[in-house]
């Protein structure tokens, strides 16, 4: 019973930090694109 009880926790851990590393990877391209297009802004005002 402590066994599973233990292996369940870890199954938990295991799928929490799975979570929070795609979202901060999906957060950072996010932030990727965002400087990318602001990045073209600035290119197309400094040509007009």
């Amino acid at each position: 019973m402590r066994n599973i009880y233990g292996a369940g926790l870890l199954e938990i851990r295991f799928a929490f930090y799975r979570y929070a590393f795609d979202y901060t990877l999906s957060l950072s391209e996010k932030l990727n694109e965002i400087t990318v297009i602001l990045k073209q802004l600035k290119t197309e005002k400094t040509l007009n």
